[in-house]
């Protein structure tokens, strides 16, 4: 099995178990039951809302649901085959290709990365970043994320300075403490730093700018197709769902079920949830372009290689 040199945490876990990956015997594969591993961010809510209504029940799946704290366990629960499908990203999808492992990004998820500014940074717009501190994790995709909102306003990395702090934990502290100047955080984190000063510059999601998906073990996939048609079937109830509910009858369970702090009762921001659809073509294109010009990746790896949405219903 091909191994490259990976410069990002996912690869530390890529190298652990080559041989058990994604899905592991075909046990699994004939349990029928649909493992999702989750991370506390937006990104998952609809998973959450859709098992909390009963969705996947009525549809006739099986569902387990697991949280997990950072995308570490959340990947090494994918390789163990803990789970057949992780809320990930396309930067992550192309790493896991790039190291020769059959997965493929299904469909698009709705999250929302924010650049931030702490609260006496002098920073109060984007092109006042320059020359400043900006707290990111190196080769991922917040960093990502952090370059496309940058050139936004005109500005290279090299334009800032990155200082690398793949805690999540340890990074927002240290922006809403003013020891750095700014940071990207995925939401709600990003919208409960503003709690403690922090002033939000831009986003991902008014950008149009979207590089979340739902990434299945290609064997269970390919081996459950009509099954995993159902189960996107309960995840886009449960995006017109929440599309037309007032998040107060909800927020409460999302809360309890996800693990977010309970500031964020008040001050989360929901992204404009849209019902299941294809990763887009050149949001995977960018993806693998910064990656190639980054050497994270040894070729380019085409969008028929990356995606496989047949069994959207």
């Amino acid at each position: 099995m091909k191994r490259t040199k990976i410069f990002t945490i996912i690869s530390a876990v890529i190298l652990i178990a080559t041989s058990a990956f994604c899905g592991g015997s075909q046990e699994s594969f004939s349990s029928k039951t649909i493992s999702v591993g989750l991370l506390p961010d937006v990104d998952s809510i609809p998973f959450a809302i859709a098992d909390i209504n009963g969705y996947f029940t009525e549809e006739g799946v099986d569902v387990n649901l697991q949280q997990f704290k950072n995308p570490l366990d959340r990947d090494t629960a994918f390789q163990s085959g803990e789970t057949v499908a992780v809320v990930s990203d396309l930067l992550a999808a192309s790493l896991f290709i790039n190291a020769g492992f059959n997965v493929k990004a299904v469909s698009m998820t709705n999250g929302s990365y924010k650049l931030l500014s702490a609260p006496n940074s002098p920073a109060a717009s984007i092109p006042e970043l320059k020359g400043l501190s900006l707290g990111i994790s190196k080769n991922t995709i917040i960093e990502y994320a952090t370059d496309k909102m940058l050139r936004t306003a005109g500005l290279s990395d090299s334009d800032i300075k990155k200082e690398i702090i793949p805690q999540i934990p340890v990074r927002l502290e240290m922006l809403s403490s003013g020891k750095i100047d700014g940071a990207t955080l995925a939401e709600p984190l990003a919208t409960i730093s503003v709690l403690s000063g922090c002033n939000v510059l831009i986003s991902t999601d008014k950008l149009g700018i979207n590089p979340g998906i739902l990434l299945f073990d290609e064997d269970f996939l390919n081996a459950n197709k009509t099954l995993v048609s159902s189960f996107y079937k309960a995840y886009n109830r449960a995006v017109e769902y929440i599309n037309n509910t007032d998040k107060e009858e909800y927020i409460d369970a999302i809360i309890e079920v996800m693990g977010f702090p309970p500031a964020a009762k008040t001050v989360m921001e929901l992204p404009d949830y849209t019902v299941a659809q294809a990763p887009q073509e050149h949001e995977a294109d960018e993806v693998t372009a910064w990656m190639l010009e980054r050497k994270l990746i040894n070729y380019k790896i085409s969008y028929s290689e990356l995606v496989d949405s047949s069994c959207l219903p």
